[in-house]
């Protein structure tokens, strides 16, 4: 069945989305021919040079255990992020481990560079999984961007742990083209199924709703509790959060056809807190 005819038959009140990245490792400029093909305002992820190395350094420490080889953090700072590359040695006779520090990696924090002031067997695997970063999009990576995405439209997580959201009907053209992409990407499954708009869908969605406001407003008490918030900017970012809170309210009370005064009371209740906080 087509999407129109799908519409024609029944009125749609959303969408729950899911989807499955396994051993996906797309090319960054196909991604992104696809993505203009289907004209969409999508972004590709954003290439990050340091977090492209520090991922090839997970990669390659996950694997040395069977070189005898330890990869282990020395400094970080604003100019250098520093590694040990260290040898593990066994005598089987003194029935005693060894490790040797053979080599020193570096990351330039400024100039993008990976240096080893000896060569060594880590430091060339850790060049060429970064020269793979470079050129490939990984499935860290793709699952990082679609819940960019997601989070950009009014969703509503239906899981505890997360994995299962709704999307309002608002955003169906939207989440049509990102289904048709992510299909076409080696390594992705995503999955839509639409949610009849009847009063049976409406209680269902309400009851997710309402349980996905209270974590975030515990959240919030939480964060005022424990002071979380450390300087008066940051109590005013928290503050600006409110207005997305309120607008999810309303849009979800006139959506779902339900009185959000007491929802309203208990944001004025929180929001009145943090103003106390930039105010102490």
């Amino acid at each position: 069945m087509t999407r129109k005819k799908e519409q024609s038959i029944i009125s749609v009140l959303g969408y729950f989305a899911w989807w499955s990245v396994e051993g996906a490792n797309v090319k960054r400029d196909e991604f992104t021919s696809t993505l203009e093909k289907e004209d969409t305002k999508l972004k590709p992820p954003k290439f990050c040079e340091r977090t492209a190395f520090l991922e090839a350094v997970r990669s390659v420490k996950a694997k040395t255990f069977t070189y005898h080889l330890l990869i282990r953090t020395i400094l970080k700072s604003k100019e250098e992020h520093l590694f040990g590359l260290v040898d593990e040695s066994i005598n089987q006779q003194q029935k005693s481990l060894g490790y040797t520090h053979q080599a020193t990696l570096r990351w330039g924090q400024e100039s993008y560079t990976i240096t080893c002031d000896k060569k060594h067997r880590a430091f060339d695997m850790i060049q060429e999984r970064f020269n793979e970063n470079k050129d490939n999009l990984n499935s860290y990576e793709l699952r990082r961007w679609i819940m960019n995405v997601i989070e950009k439209w009014r969703n509503i997580s239906v899981r505890d742990k997360g994995g299962i959201y709704y999307i309002d009907v608002k955003y169906e053209k939207e989440l049509f083209a990102l289904e048709s992409i992510l299909n076409a990407t080696p390594g992705i499954t995503f999955s839509l199924v639409p949610l009849p708009d009847i009063d049976r869908s409406k209680k269902a969605i309400y009851k997710a709703f309402m349980e996905d406001l209270q974590h975030k407003m515990q959240k919030f008490r939480e964060s005022i509790k424990n002071e979380k918030y450390s300087s008066n900017k940051g109590w005013s970012n928290a503050l600006k959060k409110f207005k997305e809170l309120r607008e999810e309210v309303g849009f979800y009370a006139d959506r779902l056809q339900f009185n959000a005064k007491s929802l309203q009371d208990q944001l004025d209740v929180l929001q009145k807190d943090v103003k106390k906080k930039l105010v102490d």
